[in-house]
């Protein structure tokens, strides 16, 4: 059978359209790039991150890099995003937290969770959300280990903006680091000094002594800003101070100037007061003291 050139030519051009549109889908960027994310396995979606997490057989290197992708995409992605993740993501992360602290070899995952929770409360969303949480800061605070340097850090540097945050972020911070030292039976503060002390790590000095400041020095009352310094110092900080004065790194020398001159502020506005209750009570009986002298002075005119 003989095809005519016309009826040739267009099926030529219908095979060429054909191979032109599978080229085409091959060559998209968002189809090609799904295709071979799903091959890999990676999670791209709110709820795929959050149904991996909850996946009872996570562990080791796969969790490790399913919160390494999450930290990514909670910082790259818009606010939405994280909306989306929101707070079943957030237990999600902090189920992966609680069971990592207790596990040594999950280390790595505890360091990605702290680096997930930062990612997750920078908005204010996801820091509102943070500080709703009934249990998140004092699973935060549970990482506030001495034995694990880098995770310390990370979390340190977070608590200590937690409580600069209004209305009670100072609270809610302290909350978590309270019962922390309760679980560990331990005095609260003693992680805290534990990181100032740690003479080959400038940044964990840095880090703990902004966490110092910012837990004394937020609250309004004076007499709960004393306790706070005092609790510090019984802890350990008043042997430390004497070292810690002599330090080179100028962050440090900064954030120790800040922190004797909040203590020498507080001093002066307890002298203050003092004086001003010594006046009220010793000021009516000097008038009575000046009173009986008059008295005396008249009745003796009189004799």
């Amino acid at each position: 059978m003989t095809m005519r050139p016309g009826r040739s030519l267009s099926l030529v051009t219908a095979i060429v359209n054909v191979l032109l549109s599978v080229l085409s889908l091959l060559l998209d960027p968002n189809i090609s790039g799904t295709r071979i994310k799903a091959r890999r396995g990676e999670l791209e979606q709110p709820l795929e991150f959050i149904r991996e997490l909850m996946n009872a057989d996570l562990k080791g290197q796969k969790r490790t890099q399913v919160l390494e992708s999450l930290k990514v995409s909670l910082t790259s992605k818009p606010v939405s995003w994280a909306v989306e993740f929101g707070e079943k993501g957030l237990n999600a992360i902090l189920r992966n937290l609680t069971y990592c602290c207790d596990n040594i070899a999950e280390r790595r995952s505890t360091y990605e969770c702290v680096r997930c929770l930062k990612a997750f409360m920078n908005n204010t969303y996801g820091l509102k959300k943070i500080l709703e949480h009934e249990e998140a800061l004092t699973i935060m605070s549970r990482t506030v280990d001495p034995a694990d340097p880098p995770t310390m850090l990370e979390a340190v540097r977070l608590l200590a903006a937690i409580c600069l945050v209004p209305p009670n972020g100072h609270e809610k911070a302290l909350e978590g680091i309270t019962v922390c030292g309760e679980i560990r039976s331990q005095e609260r503060f003693l992680p805290i000094i534990s990181g100032l002390s740690m003479r080959d790590n400038p940044a964990m000095q840095v880090a703990c002594i902004q966490l110092v400041n910012a837990i004394v020095s937020a609250p309004d009352d004076l007499d709960f800003r004393m306790h706070l310094r005092n609790e510090f110092m019984r802890t350990g900080l008043i042997d430390l101070l004497g070292w810690l004065d002599q330090q080179e790194d100028e962050e440090v020398k900064t954030h120790l100037n800040i922190f004797h001159g909040h203590k020498e502020d507080d001093q002066e506005e307890f002298q203050h007061r003092y004086e001003n209750i010594r006046v009220e009570i010793e000021y009516p009986c000097l008038k009575r003291l000046n009173y009986c002298i008059k008295t005396g002075l008249d009745l003796q005119k009189n004799l």
